[in-house]
């Protein structure tokens, strides 16, 4: 037998002779391993999960989440609130109907107050309106404080849909890692099965001894092991987006891997664009003026209410000691003399709370402008680190061509070929995951400023 060994590009291969017969095979050895992709199938089979896209998922997020639709139930309380407070400049009407029994000349000896102490046997109906004619503000003040109150939920479902949409895309993004992951951990078992069984076969015919058999084989089943370990991810995954989404179900997705990166802007322009967007500020500094609103409605608590009064009634039945109806009106002017210092206990208390409302923004905006710069740091220090990590996969590409090439011509062990292919599979998996934390990196920094809605 006879063997005679020849190269060519990301191929080695070699004829043999048996027994001075023609027979010619060729089998390739080592085929060059390349880049896997990380991408994920855009166009599924019929039997995959369908392909969700960002946008898809931004719209199903936006539409089922219970945190969304629980802010808006409390928006809509809140404008409820405004139609409340309104409703002391409009008259109040009520209508009563009576009737009494009673022994002639009926008395009350004693009561409450100077009433007449008649008691006549009757049946009457009547209407008593009251109408509010001023209080010196006071209601236009608590007005004003409930629709801003109104306006900061308004705010709120901003900010709970800027949530919403932060973890829909940390979920989104996961499973676009996850799935990168998955691929890597597929090619790199297929890969390192073809080195195995080309190193099987040569070890059969005592070209390569049994410890690299061994090696190879080794290597093979670290590659199962990362592959378990990335469908387990991919599965969490998509528990994760389910989530996101509002769904809660097991309905599984393909999600759809940004190829662009976007820009990282300016620090400063993402500092003064998060103090004029973020929707949690402008909710804080609603509920301040509201704060301020209910406070001059509280100092004006001290002054005269004045209305209006007027009662229409008919005794169609009576012991002839009352006329079948009248009607009487009247203006009363209610003046606050003391009750105990309660109106000045309840102004100092609103003071305490718009002092403590002024304190809020201040330690929104401080804290606002903090997670704005530590985002856009570790957004900028992810657009590095893909950087490198593409770098370091190519060098480690040609690193594993090279120790493939002196593996066939017995330059170097299976050690040095296994350590190329782990630093190959490794440097693959940071690009894998330094693509993906740049896109979740830039969604943060979006919802820090206010533009993630």
């Amino acid at each position: 037998m006879k063997f005679r060994l020849w190269l060519t590009t990301g191929v080695v291969g070699f004829f043999f002779t048996v027994s001075g017969s023609a027979q010619e095979g060729i089998v390739s050895v080592l085929p060059k391993i390349v880049q896997p992709s990380v991408s994920p199938v855009v166009s599924p089979a019929p039997d995959q999960p369908p392909v969700l896209t960002l946008e898809e998922a931004r719209n199903i997020a936006l539409k089922n989440h219970p945190r969304i639709a629980e802010a808006t139930a409390e928006a809509g309380a809140a404008q409820a609130l405004i139609a409340e407070t309104r409703s002391g400049y409009f008259p109040t009407v009520t209508g009563s109907i009576s009737t009494v029994g009673a022994t002639p000349e009926a008395r009350i000896a004693s009561g409450l107050g100077l009433v007449n102490p008649d008691i006549s046997t009757r049946f009457s109906t009547g209407i008593f309106v009251t109408q509010l004619i001023s209080d010196f503000g006071r209601t236009g003040k608590l007005v004003e404080s409930t629709r801003l109150n109104a306006s900061a939920k308004t705010e709120s479902v901003h900010s709970a849909e800027a949530e919403t949409l932060r973890e829909l895309y940390q979920a989104y993004y996961g499973v676009a890692r996850a799935e990168a992951l998955l691929k890597v951990a597929e090619e790199t078992v297929k890969a390192r099965e073809i080195v195995f069984e080309q190193v099987d076969t040569l070890a059969k015919n005592g070209l390569r001894s049994s410890l690299d058999v061994s090696f190879a084989a080794l290597n093979v089943s670290d590659a199962k092991l990362l592959q378990v370990k990335a469908r387990n991810e991919v599965a969490a995954a998509q528990v994760r987006l389910g989530n996101a989404l509002g769904l809660g179900g097991s309905q599984l997705y393909q999600v759809e891997e940004p190829n662009d990166i976007p820009d990282l802007p300016p620090l400063e322009n993402a500092l003064r664009t998060a103090i004029a967007n973020r929707p949690d500020l402008k909710r804080v500094r609603l509920d301040e003026q509201a704060a301020a609103s209910f406070l001059e409605s509280e100092k004006r608590l001290n002054r005269p209410t004045i209305g209006a009064i007027g009662d229409v009634n008919v005794v169609p039945y009576d012991s002839r000691k009352f006329q079948n109806g009248n009607a009487v009106a009247g203006v009363f002017v209610s003046i606050p003399i003391f009750n105990g210092h309660l109106f000045d206990a309840r102004r100092r208390e609103a003071e305490q709370r718009d002092a403590a409302a002024k304190e809020r923004i201040r330690e929104a905006e401080n804290r606002i402008l903090q997670d704005v710069r530590i985002a856009w740091l570790e957004s900028d220090t992810a657009l590095q680190q893909l950087r490198l990590a593409q770098q370091q996969l190519d060098q480690a590409v040609v690193a594993l061509d090279l120790a493939r090439y002196r593996y066939d011509l017995k330059l170097g062990s299976i050690v040095e070929l296994s350590q190329a292919q782990l630093q190959q599979t490794a440097a693959a998996i940071r690009v894998a995951e330094s693509r993906n934390d740049v896109n979740v990196k830039i969604a943060e920094l979006k919802y820090q400023t206010g533009q993630l809605q």
